[in-house]
């Protein structure tokens, strides 16, 4: 993260970070005994008026990059089907 933020977290657990301008959702972290993760949010870009990460990266304890998530013709505010949330239907479903 190379933006200014401001972050909110429980010293013993689990933090979030947020851009001091924007108040942008930046980055999140979660500890428990056996290991820590952290999940970024990058790459915002104005769509349908708001704001939207299109690159969301996965990091294991050693903050080394597991995986991550690129979206592209991201369209807020559209129409789903709303048979999509029927479990037995879900697998046939196209959104």
């Amino acid at each position: 993260m190379n933006k200014e933020a401001w972050g909110v977290r429980d010293k013993e657990s689990n933090c979030v970070w947020v851009e001091k301008g924007s108040l942008l959702f930046l980055k999140m972290q979660v500890r428990d005994k056996e290991r820590n993760r952290s999940v970024e949010f990058t790459e915002y870009k104005i769509i349908g008026g708001a704001p939207v990460a299109t690159v969301i990266n996965f990091y294991d304890s050693d903050n080394k990059l597991i995986m991550q998530e690129r979206y592209f013709n991201v369209r807020p505010f559209a129409e789903v089907n709303p048979g999509i949330f029927i479990p037995e239907n879900f697998l046939n479903s196209k959104w």
